[in-house]
C-alpha cells in the first residue's frame, strides 16, 4: 500500500478521537441514518449525467454520526460510522468510517435542502462479488465517497436523503486498486437526537 494511504488512515483517525472526545462539540446533534440502494456498475460520474446500469446487488445500511465542527451556521463537518449488508449478487458485510462537508439551507418557511460530501474508507467481509465481476482490479479496504441531497423540514428532527455510495482505489492510491470499485445509489431517512 502506499504511503498516502497510511496517512489519510492515521488523520481520519485521529480527528475522530479528537473531536468526538471534546466537550465544545456537546450541543451537536447525533443523527442515525438508514438507507437502502441498488447497484450500479457504471462509472460514478455517470450518475451526474443520469446514465445508469442496475445491477441486482443491494444495500442496506445504518450509520451513526455526529457534527463534530461547524463552519459556519449553515455549513457543518461531520464524523460517520457505517455497518450496511449486501444482498443480491452479493452477502458480504461493509464497514465505513467518513467525514462528511454538510451544507443545510431554508428554502422556505417550513423546508430545508442540503448537500453533502464526504471521504473516508470502506472495509469488507470478503471481496465483493460485483467489484470481481465488474473488474479483477479490487480488495476489502478502498475508499468510501458519499454524495448526497438531503430534504427535511426545519423544526422536524427527520430528514430524507438521496445517497451516492462508491467505493474505489483512487486510481492505485488505496491498497494499489486502479479501477475496481461499486456504487450504490440509496435513499434514507435520519433522525437527529437534540
Amino acid at each position: 500500500m502506499k504511503k498516502s494511504f497510511y496517512i489519510k488512515l492515521l488523520l481520519l483517525c485521529l480527528v475522530f478521537v479528537f473531536f468526538l472526545t471534546q466537550d465544545i462539540q456537546a450541543k451537536e446533534p447525533w443523527y442515525l441514518s438508514f438507507y437502502a440502494g441498488q447497484s450500479n456498475h457504471k462509472k460514478y460520474i455517470d450518475y451526474f449525467k443520469l446514465n445508469s446500469a442496475p445491477e441486482d446487488s443491494y444495500i442496506f445500511a445504518i450509520a451513526g454520526g455526529k457534527s463534530i465542527f461547524r463552519l459556519h451556521e449553515n455549513v457543518t463537518i461531520d464524523a460517520e460510522g457505517i455497518i450496511a449488508q449486501h444482498a443480491g449478487k452479493q452477502s458480504n458485510q461493509e464497514f465505513g468510517i467518513a467525514l462528511i462537508l454538510r451544507t443545510r439551507f431554508n428554502i422556505s418557511d417550513s423546508l430545508n435542502l442540503g448537500f453533502a460530501v464526504g471521504d473516508g474508507l470502506s472495509y469488507t467481509s470478503t471481496i465483493p462479488k460485483i467489484e470481481t465481476d465488474n473488474s479483477e482490479d479490487t480488495a476489502r479496504l478502498l475508499n468510501l465517497l458519499l454524495t448526497e441531497v438531503t430534504v427535511g423540514f426545519n423544526k422536524s428532527r427527520i430528514d430524507t436523503f438521496l445517497r451516492i455510495h462508491h467505493r474505489s482505489g483512487i486510481f492505485g492510491s488505496v491498497s494499489g486498486v486502479d479501477k475496481g470499485g461499486s456504487n450504490f445509489l440509496a435513499i434514507g431517512i435520519r433522525y437527529y437526537f437534540h
